[in-house]
């Protein structure tokens, strides 16, 4: 487990020291047979760099690697020219010891049923991220509304997976496309917001809805 979070912060240090921008050469948009658009990040060639600096990694580095440094950073290993990679709290506007545009809630996106206008937003809170030198964004959030004792359910996209989803990879496709990257959060325990959350995620069903929704967004899961 441990290796596997390496990869995936080693991952995101390649792309953020690169610019994962439109027009880098791991992060594209291509039609599907449907007509949709796939967002492809993360390469192959961007997987066996990570793994071949893991491998080169000290058991202090690793260890060190996964543990904090200072709030929202991920650290740096200089020795290995790896990169120190900021992160901010979203998912409506950019957070964290700094102030920046306030985009409308997740609700009032989904409720737009308009992928063109959360694309945008999407668009916005890139930029927005990237001048405060902000590499992962932690958002969106696409819990699915199951209980109204959930304090963010306003961050959320409704109890619709479908329309959480692609609500989701819209606001992500707009994100990235301005060079930061998204994560989709949390979608699973954290629906009434208490110690009781476990009790309303004991169901498989409840488990595979959420989960559903975070698929069709096209991006990894975080925040189980």
């Amino acid at each position: 487990m441990k290796r596997h979070f390496i990869y995936a912060f080693l991952c995101c240090s390649f792309m953020a020291a690169a610019g994962i921008g439109a027009g880098a050469a791991d992060f594209s948009r291509s039609e599907t047979g449907n007509g949709s658009r796939e967002v492809h990040v993360i390469s192959g060639e961007d997987e066996a760099k990570a793994a071949e600096l893991v491998g080169r990694m000290t058991l202090e580095e690793k260890i060190s690697y996964i543990s904090g440094l200072k709030s929202f950073y991920i650290r740096a290993v200089p020795r290995l020219g790896i990169p120190e990679i900021r992160m901010a709290d979203g998912p409506c506007g950019v957070r964290n010891n700094t102030e920046s545009t306030l985009y409308p809630c997740g609700i009032c996106s989904a409720a737009s049923w308009n992928r063109g206008a959360v694309e945008r937003l999407g668009h916005g809170l890139g930029m927005d991220a990237r001048a405060r030198g902000v590499d992962i964004m932690l958002g969106p959030g696409v819990n699915i509304y199951r209980a109204p004792m959930c304090g963010r359910n306003y961050e959320y996209f409704g109890e619709d997976p479908y329309l959480s989803g692609e609500t989701a990879k819209h606001y992500i496709i707009g994100m990235q496309e301005e060079g930061v990257m998204a994560t989709v959060k949390p979608t699973i325990r954290n629906t009434p917001a208490t110690v009781s959350a476990r009790m309303w995620t004991k169901g498989l069903l409840m488990k595979s809805i959420s989960l559903l929704s975070a698929r069709l967004s096209g991006r990894p899961v975080s925040g189980l």
